[in-house]
């Protein structure tokens, strides 16, 4: 890809222009449609992060990703709807997290995830499904996370997942208030 050319500009200005620290930036084709990327972004102070973008499992990911401190995968299906997963070329949660072990990430922020996880449990810890593990955490909107809090980042989830109980249940309250 031309991105990870040397003489890319835009690659230039973001490992010593844009004052991020970076010492390596990769971009890696994925599983998913024509020009569907991810990414690998190498810090200075040797941590990396791993970005999948929309994809299915992808080897090459796993590979340009090895070692990373934090992968964020798409896991847009739960894994009982895995033949959609194929199907439109996303990933399950179980194969999110294949990804990385076979990555060997420290931790992992599963994102994308459909709405069918409709209940906070399920989308902070796993839930019933099982799938979350003692190195995973489910993304939720605007969530911010600095890589010096990962190692704490999955004992997070049922405290999370009980505030988002709580405003679920504040929200269906004032449904109830104004009829």
């Amino acid at each position: 890809a031309r991105f990870n050319s040397p003489q890319c500009i835009e690659r230039q200005w973001l490992l010593h222009s844009c004052g991020l620290g970076l010492s390596g930036i990769q971009s890696v084709p994925v599983e998913h449609c024509a020009d569907a990327w991810g990414i690998v972004l190498t810090h200075s102070r040797n941590w990396r992060i791993v970005y999948s973008g929309d994809t299915r499992p992808c080897a090459a990911l796993a590979r340009a990703g090895f070692g990373a401190t934090l992968l964020i995968h798409e896991a847009t299906f739960g894994d009982e709807k895995a033949a959609d997963a194929r199907a439109k070329r996303h990933s399950t949660a179980s194969e999110a997290l294949e990804v990385a072990r076979q990555m060997c990430a420290y931790r992992t922020i599963l994102t994308h995830l459909s709405q069918r996880y409709a209940s906070s449990e399920a989308r902070c810890s796993g839930g019933a499904a099982g799938w979350a593990d003692e190195s995973s955490f489910v993304a939720f909107d605007l969530l911010a996370v600095n890589v010096c809090d990962l190692p704490g980042l999955p004992s997070l989830a049922p405290a999370v997942a009980r505030y988002f109980e709580h405003e679920a249940w504040r929200v269906e309250q004032r449904e109830v208030e104004r009829l």
